[in-house]
């Protein structure tokens, strides 16, 4: 695809710092030529965009039209249960058992997409802890989390942000200890202050 991706910590994002269109920069001996400055989100977009564009059937996500005239808490709800109908029937099994479909679609079995895990605690957290435990200890079950990058120092000015399933986790492996080096860049969400 010809592109490569520098995290903050990557010394090619630092020599691409305050670079401007038409500007040169040298990586690893090869001379580079700024040809456009994209805001990734804009550019996963764009790229989205135009997978659906080209090939429609492969695309994997749905899009849901709303008319902002028109909506209101029961539409609202009424659309999300059939566009979550669609996408079950569409990205995971057609089993009839919502819950089965759901699993079908977190495990990736039908594409490169898999379904968050908050999907699967319809919304709840107070069904975090029963999800996780149930991914964790049940036969044919996983729990994927992403990538842990505990052997690089934080800068500064860096914060972790903690979300409900970490905080699940540490406690049900009783570990949340691990914690304490890291206790001053800290930020916990007020949506789980407020729970």
């Amino acid at each position: 695809m010809g592109i490569r991706h520098a995290g903050r910590r990557n010394i090619e994002y630092i020599l691409l710092q305050n670079k401007k269109i038409g500007e040169i920069v040298s990586i690893d001996n090869v001379q580079y030529t700024v040809q456009a400055i994209i805001d990734r989100y804009i550019h996963a977009f764009q790229f989205a965009i135009n997978i659906l564009r080209k090939v429609p059937e492969q695309a994997n996500f749905l899009v849901i039209e709303m008319d902002p005239n028109t909506l209101n808490p029961t539409s609202l709800g009424r659309i999300l249960e059939e566009t979550m109908e669609k996408f079950r029937k569409r990205f995971g099994g057609t089993s009839g058992n919502p819950l089965a479909d759901l699993l079908e679609i977190y495990h990736f079995r039908n594409g490169e997409t898999g379904l968050p895990i908050d999907a699967l605690c319809s919304r709840t957290y107070d069904n975090y802890i029963k999800v996780i435990r149930f991914l964790l200890y049940t036969e044919k079950q996983a729990l994927y989390a992403g990538k842990m990058y505990n052997d690089i120092p934080l800068l500064p000015e860096e914060k972790i942000v903690l979300t409900l399933p970490t905080l699940v986790l540490l406690g049900t492996f009783k570990a949340l200890n691990l914690l304490e080096p890291v206790k001053e860049s800290i930020i916990i969400p007020e949506s789980l202050l407020s729970r």
